[in-house]
């Protein structure tokens, strides 16, 4: 999927695909938001949840991995292996 076809669903239809086929970079929680970062084949996104309510608060979808590094610096890759 390419992110223009992405990018023209619904926010319901954009979270489905996501946890459907995307995969999942990142999760942490920000104040009463799960924050979701996922990865698709040629764009990344970023979901804002709020666990009370229920709902997607923010969905943003972008092509430059420059936008993920915050999340994964401190990711221990210490035990990941290379072919």
């Amino acid at each position: 999927m390419k992110l223009y076809e992405f990018n023209r669903m619904d926010k319901d239809s954009q979270a489905q695909t996501l946890k459907d086929y995307g995969v999942l970079i990142e999760e942490r929680l920000e104040k009463e938001d799960q924050v979701l970062v996922y990865q698709m084949q040629s764009f990344y996104a970023e979901v804002y949840y709020h666990k009370g309510y229920k709902i997607i608060k923010r969905l943003r979808s972008f092509t430059s991995a420059e936008n993920v590094f915050p999340y994964v610096r401190n990711t221990d890759i210490s035990n990941f292996k290379l072919n």
